[in-house]
């Protein structure tokens, strides 16, 4: 039997197929032909129409669904067979995203794409892979450069695997910027990566809004760098392991510092940066906060084999809690270390709930927690309460030419040491407290010190024997009474707190250390919204030097981070205020304010 063939729905028999004359048969090869077409953007897959089964669906044509679908670096060229140059052929994809007006590129699985020349990352783009079996391989170059520097990136790189190959100089993902801060880049994730090989795997400037988790940087000489405008940045969920690390240079597992903008604002620092849950192995340098704002270290796992946690001209507050940190080796010498500055400090540093060891340390040289050093302290405001210590050959902690520091709390339990805690030659007018620490042994400080009260040493345990030194009194937790008239608001805000939004307000007196604990719920911000919103310090109290502490508030129902602050030009009250210092919003019932202060009272 003959084949029956149908255009239309018409039968068409097959002796007319053959006739060459024919008018139907002619239109076919133009049918063909258009169907074909890949030049002309009406032509290809214009002409075919695709519309889903789903309630709402639109019509639209099979090219304008292929122009919203990911884009494919095999599409545009590339080979991945791991020894073709893949350059041209990545950076038309990305190109070809970004001109859609942002779009996602993807690196299939199963292969390896060399390249001699760094992509250039644009705006709206993502460059994505399907796992460690996506390889991208740049040879003597960076894998990632972002060559535009102002607006929001909103940028991702993510699940891929990323190996230098001769990458000993080179910086994996790398932000260059410019030499004005205003400069910025907004929105930038860096999640699910591997990174190998490089000297920095990752290196910013001059962005914000940044997040870089859940990645494995291995054998870098050096893990993340932030210089510069770098404003909040959130490192969480990583694992940096040195291991073989390539490249030269001093090694950081993350490493912040200033930069200078010469045709900008001149020297800017990182501002909010959270380092959390993060595992950071093996560098010489684990943590260097240089020059920091509003930094925070929370529930990593650090080893190093120099320095774990260190700071430098860092501003308040800087909290780095309920951390694993162990130095090991040799060289190892200070687990936690602020800096010697060159003039006082306000640092507003917070050590607390960190387990400390050291292990195989040389005798008589590693520190627990170590401020400032005998030729230059400084160090001012340094709170250092409920850690525990293990293994250190020197002191647990020690602190040099500095004041206003807290041990309290602290379980001190090295052995090889020569004290558990030791001070030396503190700051004039800014006395320190020693005081509730359980320690294997001595407490030890200047006599000249402790006679002039520079350092008040009250009760602690030392080698299983409670030692009450004397000269640190305590009020313990006391409630102050109530008084609507002790919340206000700033210019012509009101702030309207009920006895019963006050969950929580108790205040504790030691030496001349106040703590102050505040849980507000369903108060009421009226008037024309303002900032800070402020309550009285309890029992007539006021505060001799600044002080700073993150808090958490319900801002018109919304969550948001915070700080409560005491200053001396304002010395009988503790302001609440916005991270970045913007106004209240108007609300009722619907203001809440948690969390604690430490500050110097007069």
């Amino acid at each position: 039997m003959a084949d029956t063939n149908f255009i239309n729905g018409t039968v068409i028999e097959p002796a007319w197929l053959n006739d060459v004359n024919d008018a139907v048969y002619t239109t076919l090869p133009a049918v063909y032909t258009n169907l074909a077409d890949t030049s002309n953007a009406s032509m290809g897959d214009a002409l075919i129409g695709v519309k889903r089964t789903d309630t709402g669906a639109v019509a639209t044509t099979q090219h304008a669904l292929n122009e919203r679908t990911i884009l494919n670096v095999m599409d545009f060229g590339a080979v991945g067979d791991g020894v073709t140059n893949d350059a041209a052929a990545i950076q038309a994809a990305v190109d070809a995203a970004n001109a859609m007006g942002g779009g996602t590129v993807e690196f299939p699985d199963g292969k390896t794409f060399k390249y001699t020349s760094a992509i250039d990352m644009k705006q709206g783009v993502n460059v994505v892979g399907r796992g460690y079996g996506s390889v991208l391989a740049p040879t003597a170059c960076s894998a990632f450069t972002f060559g535009f520097t102002t607006g929001f990136g909103n940028s991702v790189i993510d699940n891929l695997r990323i190996e230098a190959s001769t990458g000993t100089s080179q910086i994996g993902i790398y932000q260059a910027g410019t030499l004005n801060n205003a400069d910025e880049l907004y929105g930038i994730t860096i999640s699910n990566c591997l990174i190998r090989g490089f000297n920095i795997a990752i290196k910013f400037r001059t962005v914000r809004n940044v997040s870089i988790f859940n990645n494995w940087i291995q054998d870098c000489n050096s893990g993340i760098h932030l210089i510069g405008q770098c404003l909040v940045i959130n490192i969480f969920g990583n694992k940096l392991v040195f291991a073989s690390g390539s490249g030269s240079g001093t090694q950081y597992g993350i490493y912040t510092d200033y930069f200078n903008y010469t045709s900008g604002s001149g020297n800017v620092r990182p501002e909010t940066v959270c380092i959390q849950r993060n595992i950071i192995y093996g560098y010489t340098n684990a943590i260097a906060f240089t020059g920091v704002v509003f930094g925070t270290v929370r529930d990593n796992d650090i080893q190093a084999t120099g320095v774990g946690v260190f700071w430098s001209t860092a501003a308040a507050p800087i909290t780095i809690d309920s951390n694993y940190i162990q130095i090991a080796g040799a060289s190892a010498t200070f687990a936690v270390y602020g800096g010697p500055e060159s003039s006082a400090l306000d640092s507003g540093i917070v050590v607390i709930n960190n387990h400390i060891n050291a292990v195989s340390t040389t005798a008589g040289t590693s520190v627990g927690v170590k401020l400032g050093d005998n030729s230059n302290g400084n160090q001012d405001n340094v709170r250092v309460e409920n850690n525990s210590f293990l293994g250190f050959t020197l002191y647990d902690i020690a602190f040099y030419k500095s004041g206003h520091i807290t041990v309290r709390g602290n379980s001190c339990y090295s052995t090889g040491v020569t004290a558990s805690i030791f001070c030396t030659s503190l700051a004039a007018n800014c006395p320190s407290y020693i005081y509730e620490n359980d320690c294997y042994l001595g407490i030890t400080a200047d006599s000249t010190d402790i006679a002039s009260s520079l350092v008040q040493i009250g009760k602690n345990i030392i080698n299983q024997t409670t030692t009450d030194y004397g000269n640190v009194g305590d009020s313990g937790w006391l409630t102050p009474t109530f008084a609507a008239g002790d919340y206000v608001g700033t210019g012509a805000m009101t702030w309207t707190v009920a006895s019963g939004d006050v969950e929580v307000m108790r205040y504790r007196i030691q030496g001349k250390t106040m703590t102050v604990n505040v849980i507000l719920t369903t108060t009421t911000v009226g008037g024309t919204v303002n900032s800070p919103l402020k309550f009285k310090i309890p029992a007539s109290n006021s505060v001799s030097k600044r002080a700073i502490n993150p808090c958490h508030i319900l801002d018109n129902g919304t969550r948001l981070v915070a700080y409560l602050e005491v200053n001396p030009t304002d010395p009988t009250y503790i302001n609440v205020a916005k991270a970045d210092d913007s106004n209240w919003t108007l609300s009722t019932d619907n203001t809440y304010v948690r969390g604690q202060i430490v500050f110097e009272i007069v």
